[in-house]
Order: structure tokens, then C-alpha cells, then sequence
């Protein structure tokens, strides 16, 4: 719970009714010719049910926002104890510097992540604002205001799958940061180092790597020490899952292989899984 906000339900009710859309829109494309004999059946124009459908799909656009927008609220209202001080004019003070009704924080990712870092000095989201999924997500800020102020809407549907794993992946970063804040540095920092020994590698070149060269052990033995303390955390979260399995399989390697081209590429996926670059 984040100030009193059942998080697991909420991503839970997204992620369903992002099915629901799906289907509904798949079932259309596939099944036209259908929907335009129902249309006649029924006595009702066809272009009715296709904004109907269409509707639908936009109404998605709302969710997304409105849930972004919830949780970074409770996330604020956990971290000041809204309405729970014993003095009641802090209480008071608190409601109305951030009135429910009119606090609308700006939940664009490069905005949370200097929120967040106002609070806890050196604290970053451990995912770079460069990151497809995290661009995608933006992208959907972006829309929403678009839809309210003129009516129009650029969004992809293709597109909602990435805004919803990163909604869980923010999700991850407020509890944590509530929850266990030196964890969650420590984690950045440790973080920080491997991304920092990867991208160098990927910088020299496949040609370049040296399996005797000890940056090369060491950036194995920093990713064993990392998965021993953070996986659990992280296997649950979609967009950090396939960090970890990508660092699982990095840690599995054997360099005995000296397969510099293999050792290479599997450093390049890595660094595009961590940030898009």
C-alpha cells in the first residue's frame, strides 16, 4: 500500500482492461466484414461501433495518466504522513498546500526523478529517461495532454504495453525509496558500476576485449555480488527482469571459451536493455 492506495490492484486493473482493449481491437481488424453485418442486423451505422471501439482505445490513454498521476500523489502523501501528524494544523497546512482535489504533480519521468532526488540527495531512477519503455511512457504524457487540450490523439496502441511496464517498473522506485531508501542507493550505486563496465567494453570494440584483462573478471564477479543481493527484488518488475536475466547470463559465461565476439554482443544487449543507447 502507498498511502493507503492499493498499488498491486490498481497496475492488476490496467493491465486487464489493457487486454480487454486489445482483444476488442484485434477482433475488429480481423473480423470487419462481421462487424459491419451485426451493424445492419441491428439497424445501426457501422461507424457508430467503430468510434465506439475507437472510444474505448482512448479511454486507455485516461487510465494510464490517471494512474501514473495517483501513484505519484500517494507516493508524496506517504513520504509527508498526510493526515496522520498529531498536531492538526499541520495536517491542515499539509491539505492545503497539496489539496487532493487541485494537486496535479507533473509525472513526466525527467520530472519524478528530480522530485525524488529532492528528497534523497545523489538518488536516480536506476533506468535511464533514454530507455525505449521510459520514452514510450513520456510519449503517453504527452498524448494525454494533447487529447484534453485539442482533441487529438497520437498515440500507438502497440505502444500502451511499454507505458503499463513502466507504470510497475515507477511503482518499484516508490516502494523501495519508501520503504528501504539506503537499499535502494546502495542498489544505484552498485548499479551505476556494472553500467559504467559495460558501456566501456561495448566502447572498445569486440576486437578490444581482453579475457585476461581483470576488468573484465571483475565486472563478472560485481554482477554475481548484485544478483546475490538484488535479484529478488528486481525478477518481478517486468522492464528490470530482463536486466536481470541478462546479467544472470553474462555472469554464466564461460571465458574459457575466449569468444570475444559472443562476450561483446552480450554486452551490447545489455546496454541497450539498461539504456537505449
Amino acid at each position: 500500500m502507498i498511502h493507503y492506495l492499493d498499488e498491486e490492484e490498481e497496475i492488476n486493473k490496467l493491465k486487464e482492461k489493457y487486454e480487454k482493449v486489445e482483444a476488442v481491437i484485434n477482433s475488429r481488424r480481423e473480423q470487419r466484414g462481421k462487424y459491419r453485418t451485426f451493424s445492419q442486423n441491428i439497424n445501426l451505422a457501422f461507424e457508430y461501433i467503430d468510434d465506439c471501439i475507437d472510444s474505448y482505445e482512448f479511454s486507455l490513454l485516461i487510465s494510464c495518466y490517471t494512474l501514473s498521476e495517483k501513484l505519484f500523489k500517494h507516493f508524496i502523501y506517504e513520504m509527508l504522513d498526510k493526515d496522520s501528524h498529531r498536531n492538526t494544523y499541520l495536517n491542515l497546512f499539509i491539505n492545503n498546500k497539496i489539496n487532493p482535489n487541485k494537486f496535479s504533480p507533473n509525472v513526466k519521468i525527467e520530472s519524478i526523478n528530480k522530485e525524488l532526488s529532492n528528497y534523497k540527495d545523489k538518488y536516480e531512477l536506476l533506468l535511464s529517461k533514454t530507455h525505449t519503455s521510459l520514452k514510450k511512457y513520456d510519449e503517453m504524457i504527452n498524448a494525454r495532454h494533447k487529447y484534453a487540450h485539442a482533441n487529438n490523439y497520437p498515440m500507438r496502441f502497440e505502444d500502451y504495453k511499454e507505458v503499463i511496464f513502466t507504470i510497475e517498473y515507477l511503482i518499484f522506485e516508490y516502494k523501495l525509496f519508501l520503504g528501504n531508501i539506503n537499499l535502494r542507493i546502495n542498489m544505484q550505486k552498485d548499479f551505476k558500476k556494472i553500467e559504467s563496465e559495460i558501456l566501456k567494453i561495448c566502447g572498445k570494440g569486440q576486437n578490444h576485449i581482453n579475457f585476461r584483462n581483470y576488468s573484465v573478471k571483475e565486472l563478472r564477479d560485481n554482477i554475481k555480488k548484485f544478483l546475490k543481493k538484488y535479484r529478488n527484488l528486481m525478477i518481478n518488475v517486468e522492464l528490470l527482469k530482463n536486466i536481470v536475466q541478462s546479467f544472470e547470463e553474462l555472469e554464466r559465461f564461460d571465458l574459457r571459451t575466449k569468444d570475444q565476439i559472443l562476450f561483446y554482443d552480450l554486452c551490447k544487449k545489455i546496454s541497450i536493455s539498461i539504456s537505449s543507447i
